[in-house]
C-alpha cells in the first residue's frame, strides 16, 4: 500500500507540470487565434507573452485580454444593415441613371437649339423637368457648360420578349447605336429572353405623355382637382393611376410601404397645355414621353423573378435610358 501510494504521488508530480505547461501554451495559441478574428490587420500584441509560459510578470489582464481594450473591433454588419445598404445603392443607381438621361437631352436640345434656354424652348422645358425630377442645380449648370464638347446622342427602341409572353421596349440614348445593339442583346440573352423585331412588340403600348407627380406629393394629391383643370384647360383624354411598384422593394423604415409616384396621362399634343395649368395651381411634376401597355400580362413567381432579373441587367447597360414593359405586380 505505502508502495503504491509513493507511485501515485511520484506520476502526479511528473504530469501537474507538463499539464501546466500544456494549458498555457493552448490559451496562447488560443489568443493568437483570438487576435486575428477580432483584427486580422493589427499586430497581435500579446502572442508573444502568452506564448512565454515562463514569464513570470504577466499579469491576468495579459493572459486575458479583455477585448473592451481593443480600438480595431471588427463592426459586423446585420440582415438590417445589409438591406439598407442595397436599398441605398439602388437609389444612387436610379438616381445617375436620371442624371445621366437628362444629362444626354440637354446635350441634344444645345446642339440643335444653342444654349440660351430664353431663345430654345426644348432646352428651358428639359432644365425645368431636370430640376422637378430632382437633378441638382451644379449638376445642370455644369451640363449647360460642357454640352458642347458632348457628342451626338440618338434614341433607339429595342423590343425584347421576356418571360411569360412579357413584352418589354428598351430605349437608348446612345453615341453608338451598333454598341448599343450588341450590349442589349448579350444582356437578353444572358437573362433568358428574346430579341423581338420591330413592331412585333410595340403594338402592345400605347404612346403617351406623362406627368408624374413624385413619392412626397403623390399621397396628398387631389385627384378631383387634377380632372377639373385638365376640363378648364380643354384637355379631355386624362388618366390618373400610381406608377407600378415592383414586388421586391423594400419597405420604410417603420415598416410601412412605400407610396409610389402618380402618373397623369393624357396625349402628347395636350402635355404643354396640362402641364401648363396644373403648375399654375401648384400641381408639378416632371414630364416624359412614354409607352402605356394595353393590357397587364400575369406572371408566376418564376417567371416574375426571372423578368426583374431582366430589367435590371438592361437597366445597368449605360445606353440604356429605360425599360418599359407590360407586366402585372397585382
Amino acid at each position: 500500500r505505502r508502495v503504491r501510494c509513493l507511485l501515485w504521488s511520484m506520476l502526479i508530480s511528473d504530469v501537474t507540470p507538463l499539464f501546466i505547461v500544456f494549458l498555457s501554451a493552448l490559451t496562447g495559441w488560443l489568443d493568437v487565434a483570438f487576435s486575428f478574428m477580432v483584427a486580422p490587420s493589427a499586430p497581435a500584441r500579446h502572442a508573444s507573452r502568452s506564448l512565454d509560459p515562463s514569464n513570470p510578470h504577466l499579469s491576468s489582464s495579459q493572459w486575458f485580454p479583455s477585448r473592451r481594450k481593443e480600438p480595431w473591433l471588427v463592426v459586423m454588419m446585420g440582415r438590417r444593415a445589409a438591406k439598407v445598404a442595397e436599398k441605398k445603392a439602388k437609389g444612387e443607381a436610379a438616381k445617375s441613371k436620371i442624371y445621366s438621361r437628362y444629362g444626354k437631352k440637354i446635350a441634344g436640345a444645345i446642339k440643335t437649339g444653342g444654349s440660351d434656354p430664353l431663345n430654345n424652348m426644348e432646352l428651358a422645358s428639359l432644365i425645368k423637368e431636370a430640376k422637378a425630377a430632382g437633378v441638382p442645380k451644379d449638376n445642370i449648370d455644369r451640363l449647360l457648360k460642357k454640352a458642347d464638347d458632348a457628342p451626338d446622342y440618338t434614341e433607339v427602341i429595342y423590343e425584347v420578349y421576356g418571360h411569360g409572353g412579357v413584352g418589354m421596349l428598351v430605349t437608348c440614348l446612345t453615341d453608338n447605336t451598333n454598341r448599343a445593339a450588341s450590349v442589349v442583346k448579350a444582356a437578353v440573352k444572358k437573362a433568358g429572353g428574346k430579341d423581338a423585331s420591330p413592331g412585333s412588340v410595340s403594338f402592345q403600348f400605347t404612346k403617351m405623355a406623362k406627368i408624374e407627380i413624385p413619392e412626397d406629393r403623390a399621397a396628398d394629391l387631389d385627384e378631383d382637382k387634377v380632372f377639373e383643370i385638365a376640363l378648364e384647360s380643354s384637355v379631355d383624354d386624362i388618366d390618373i393611376r400610381p406608377a407600378p411598384l415592383r414586388p421586391d422593394i423594400e419597405n420604410n423604415e417603420d415598416g410601412s410601404t412605400p407610396v409610389p409616384p402618380k402618373w397623369v396621362l393624357t396625349t402628347p399634343n395636350s402635355l404643354k397645355a396640362l402641364r401648363d395649368a396644373l403648375e399654375a395651381n401648384g400641381i408639378e411634376g416632371s414630364t416624359s414621353l412614354a409607352h402605356i401597355p394595353n393590357a397587364l400580362v400575369d406572371c408566376s413567381e418564376e417567371e416574375l423573378e426571372k423578368n426583374l432579373g431582366l430589367i435590371d441587367a438592361l437597366e445597368d447597360i449605360d445606353d440604356v435610358d429605360m425599360v418599359e414593359h407590360n407586366i402585372s405586380f397585382a
